[in-house]
This record gives C-alpha cells, structure tokens and sequence, in this order.
C-alpha cells in the first residue's frame, strides 16, 4: 500500500486520480468474476466453439521423425505419468509425491489422495458447478485404465492421477480451489509455476 502512495503523490493529481479509478475498476470486476466463476462451469469449450487446427504441415514433421522404438518408449513413459520437463529428468507425477527440492529449497505439500472409481476424491477440489462433470471425465479415465482383470491379489486395478498443481521439482503445491488472477507466484525461494503450467501444457 505504501508503494502505491508514493507513486501517487509522484505523479500529478489528475494521472493520479485516473489510475486510482481504473485499478478501483479492475478490482471490482475482479471480484464480481472470482464469484461468477466459483458458481458457473468454467470448461473453455463452454465459451469458444472448438475447430482442429494444424500448426505443422505433414512435409515439416517428417523432419522431426522418430524411430519407432522411440515412440514407443516416450508413449509408455508418458502412460506411466512420468514427465521428462525443465531439466528434471524423469519423473513421476502424483499426488502425495516426496520431491527431491530445488537448489536447497524443498516442501511438502499435499498428500496422496484416494481415488476412488466413482470421483468422490474430487468433491473440495473442483467447485460444484464443475463437479458433476469432472466426475464424468474421471469415471471415463478410470474405468478405461482399468477395464482389465483384478490383479494376482483379488484387488481391483486402480489408477493414479497426476497432480497437476504441483512444482514436482521443489515440492510445492497451489491449490485447485485458488481462482485463476489470485496464484501467486515468485513468493517462495525454489519454487518455479512453470512446471506445473508446462506439464498441463
């Protein structure tokens, strides 16, 4: 707040005035957004139609060929949820997941969640107008995942998801239920949000 008063006292009264409107603006609109977006389904194909484009022509990714073996290993490790990203080496994603730390700088945060084949893991982590279909998803990945036999010890097949609001570089986690503009990032040594934004990617 001091920063603020000082740059306002700088600079002449009516830029000042201008300013203190427009960010007074912004934080209303703000917070009137924060408290549409916890109530309504915020799925991005509920507000743009979806098209299929392609950024690569078929000529240029014959440049970028792979062998088969190669294909095949990245696919199972990418099945298996493991992520080669920003110099971590591979590394498994889940929730619960002890990480090694960054430059000295280690957190623990979060715990393994259960995931149960009908979704109930997700109620508190995704907001209710997004529940109901999030669970849809979930039951469809599940079953998929695990449609073969039990295993050896009668258990049946269970699946894994990734955490993905976590730096699983440093350990740090930030929380499904934070709207989009209040994350913060750059406040904690060791930390780095484009992990987790690249994994998403």
């Amino acid at each position: 707040m001091l920063h603020y008063l000082k740059k306002a006292l700088s600079l002449p009264p009516h830029i000042a005035a201008q300013k203190a409107v427009k960010k007074a603006y912004i934080y209303i609109a703000d917070c009137c957004q924060r408290r549409v977006d916890l109530r309504r389904d915020t799925r991005f194909i509920n507000y743009y139609p979806y098209k299929a484009y392609s950024y690569v022509s078929l000529e240029a990714a014959k440049l970028f060929a792979m062998s088969r073996k190669d294909v095949e290993y990245l696919s199972q490790m990418y099945l298996d949820h493991h992520f080669d990203l920003l110099g971590s080496g591979w590394t498994q994603v889940f929730h619960g997941i002890r990480c090694r730390g960054l430059e000295g700088y280690r957190y623990e945060m979060g715990g393994a969640v259960h995931a149960d084949p009908e979704g109930q893991w997700l109620e508190g982590r995704v907001n209710n107008a997004n529940l109901e279909e999030s669970k849809r998803i979930w039951k469809v990945i599940f079953h998929n995942q695990c449609s073969g036999p039990p295993t050896p010890d009668s258990r049946l097949p269970s699946y894994t998801p990734i955490d993905w609001h976590l730096d699983f570089k440093s350990g740090y986690r930030w929380s499904e239920k934070t709207w989009c503009k209040d994350i913060k990032f750059g406040h904690k040594l060791g930390v780095d949000i484009k992990v987790p934004r690249e994994l998403a990617r």
